[in-house]
């Protein structure tokens, strides 16, 4: 299971709020997440390993966008019309006319950090809006079709991204302010733009659970756990499986290494129906977005 690795120092659209690296796992179940210490990196990596089906489901693409790319009539649109509002459901218009009122009147708060993973580094970028229970995790992400990838497969990659992004990382967590132990659900997703991105994927034909890619190059025949796993990279987080390029990842007993049944790990040999987000990875998630809204959290599984 191997990446290829992108150059580059930043991303288009993506807002600088300082630079951070992913913490390091703790044994505890709760564990004050905060801002992590500077990491320079210029060359960003992601990963990627074989999965099984996930299921169809909605995702963010605005009727808008779905217009601009002459998919307004697809069938996948279609059911994602006929849904509509949902209680208690994802962010970006797919969760209720109260929950898009009350984002649409609170600006996002930008989160950005260079990510060091020697000999890789990236840039990550989201943006997360606070309510009264909930931080409303955002990624945006803009889908560029290369040569041979048609409108359909674009509208199918990203349904499959969104539906997979969703089952692993939304929900599973509650970060508690350590200011006032107020206690806030982490809901995370991926939108899907034409403009205003965080970051730009370039998507390629074909392509299946073995195609290496990255972060910033898909292909239409990934399952939608590689797709999971590379967003996570754009939350911060770092690979955890052995790479002989990476010092903190070399051998077996290396320090960036876990086999754990991680989303971030060689989730193919530890099992696919096994991958999960850790709690690591949500005190880093918790640490970035305290150091761009000036809190501090302890991190818990729901």
């Amino acid at each position: 299971m191997r990446e290829e690795p992108e150059r580059q120092t930043t991303d288009a659209g993506a807002v600088r709020a300082g630079p951070a690296s992913q913490s390091a796992p703790g044994k505890q179940t709760a564990v004050q997440a905060r801002a992590a210490e500077p990491a320079p990196g210029d060359a960003p990596a992601g990963a990627a390993g074989p999965t099984g089906a996930q299921r169809a489901g909605d995702w963010d693409m605005s009727p808008e966008l779905l217009s601009a790319m002459g998919l307004a009539g697809h069938p996948a649109a279609a059911a994602i019309s006929a849904k509509g509002p949902q209680a208690g459901g994802p962010i970006s218009g797919l969760g209720g006319a109260d929950r898009l009122r009350e984002l649409q009147a609170k600006p996002p708060t930008q989160v950005a950090n260079n990510i060091s993973d020697p000999p890789f580094g990236w840039m990550s970028a989201y943006e997360v809006v606070f309510t009264d229970t909930e931080v409303q995790l955002k990624i945006k992400a803009k889908l560029e079709p290369q040569a041979g990838v048609s409108k359909d497969d674009l509208l199918d990659v990203g349904a499959r991204a969104s539906d997979a992004f969703r089952s692993y990382y939304d929900s599973k967590f509650i970060l508690t302010d350590n200011a006032n132990e107020k206690q806030f659900l982490l809901r995370c997703a991926v939108a899907f733009v034409e403009s205003g991105e965080h970051y730009a994927i370039k998507v390629h034909p074909g392509g299946s659970a073995n195609s290496s890619g990255n972060r910033r190059k898909w292909f239409v025949g990934w399952p939608g756990i590689v797709c999971a796993h590379e967003l996570g990279h754009q939350l911060g987080l770092k690979d955890e499986y052995i790479d002989a390029k990476a010092p903190d990842r070399a051998t077996a007993k290396s320090p960036g290494v876990h086999t754990d049944n991680s989303l971030l790990g060689d989730y193919v040999t530890e099992g696919k129906d096994k991958a999960e987000v850790k709690l690591r990875h949500a005190q880093t998630i918790a640490g970035h977005i305290g150091g761009a809204s000036g809190r501090a959290f302890t991190v818990s599984k729901k």
